[in-house]
């Protein structure tokens, strides 16, 4: 299906070896690109979440990723306190973000009790909409280099958090594994790269700046498909003036389906600083991210009612959204929005499937 496309991830190869296989049995050639380093901040970060974890008495524990799981667990047995971390944890209810986080965790032994349906920040933020945990208190280990989105959505809900600092993040420094991919890029022979988190965007550019002008950059990275992981990392990428698709599933697989999809038919290519649609007749995909975009621009830092009844009135075709206008989605930044009501594309897909040419010409929202 991808036969003879160059596809980039930025993981080091240890970490892209899913992405490897299934670039490999797709028949495309993958390139793993390292554009962080984890700097651990040592044993200390054990005892930090030992002591949190007895002052704080937090109900609920959340990981967010498998290398949290991971370093800290390392960590733990190397300072030989994996047993007092392993029944710390154990006390309290353990979500996690993704299967691949659960993974990790259960190899340590603990059992998780949820896990969101949608792996990202927005999917935990969702979960706890259904849990009544308002009052409840979070503890959540992570890097240092997170964004504050979960921790404030946790907030709007009425959850306390604690957010703990396992590690930092800098650039990747060893950068002579580059140079097949600068070679093949500046040739303009690779036709994907995959970002997988909002530090790798930003350990790309600084790699690549130093041998590339911004201007020489863009274009080449222009002429290319660039998929995104999740909203986050979008958004990071539309800092830098990125046109990338946002992965529908937050996860390696979902990230690889998408940049499948873009390759095959890059007609239907779904930019996350999207283009008017020329004619009525336009992808659901797209319809579905031009209505996100449209809303989210209508509803910056609005308070919940104004939120409500603008989403409402706009939406009012799908008798099934309104459900999910509650306290928990509204009121958020832009950026947010663009998170929360892409999951709804089914919604959307209901609604372009129902709306005649006509119609859409006479209801379709305004683009800027």
């Amino acid at each position: 299906m991808l036969d003879g496309k160059t596809i980039a991830i930025t993981r080091s190869k240890d970490d892209a070896t899913e992405f490897i296989s299934l670039a490999e049995q797709n028949g495309a050639t993958p390139i793993p690109l390292p554009t962080i380093e984890l700097v651990s901040k040592g044993e200390k970060i054990v005892d930090e979440f030992l002591e949190s974890i007895k002052e704080y008495n937090p109900d609920y524990s959340i990981f967010m990723s498998s290398k949290a799981v991971k370093l800290l667990f390392d960590t733990a047995k190397q300072a030989g306190k994996f047993e007092s971390l392993q029944l710390a944890v154990a006390n309290t209810i353990v979500m996690s973000v993704g299967p691949k986080t659960t993974t990790a965790l259960e190899n340590e032994g603990i059992k998780v009790n949820h896990q969101p349906t949608t792996y990202s920040s927005v999917g935990v933020g969702e979960e706890f909409t259904t849990l009544h945990a308002v009052g409840k208190k979070v503890i959540i280990p992570r890097s240092g280099a997170s964004t504050p989105f979960l921790k404030e959505l946790l907030n709007k809900i009425g959850i306390n958090v604690l957010e703990i600092h396992l590690y930092d993040v800098c650039t990747f420094r060893d950068t002579t594994q580059w140079n097949g991919f600068r070679e093949l890029f500046s040739q303009n022979k690779v036709d994907g790269v995959v970002f997988t988190s909002v530090s790798s965007v930003r350990g790309f550019f600084d790699i690549m700046s130093k041998d590339y002008e911004t201007e020489t950059l863009l274009d080449n990275l222009a002429k290319l498909s660039v998929v995104s992981i999740g909203p986050f990392t979008a958004d990071e990428l539309k800092k830098f003036n990125v046109k990338n698709t946002v992965a529908e599933v937050h996860t390696i697989v979902g990230a690889f389906d998408s940049m499948k999809n873009t390759l095959i038919d890059s007609k239907t290519k779904l930019n996350y600083l999207y283009s008017p649609p020329q004619s009525p007749i336009i992808s659901k995909r797209l319809f579905a991210f031009v209505v996100t975009e449209d809303i989210a621009d209508k509803s910056s830092e609005s308070n919940f009612t104004s939120n409500a009844l603008e989403l409402s009135l706009m939406c009012s075709e799908i008798p099934n959204l309104a459900p999910i206008i509650t306290p928990a989605t509204a009121g958020l930044f832009r950026m947010n929005l663009v998170a929360t009501f892409a999951m709804l594309q089914s919604c959307f897909f209901e609604m372009v499937s129902n709306t005649s040419n006509n119609s859409w010409n006479n209801s379709h929202p305004p683009h800027s």
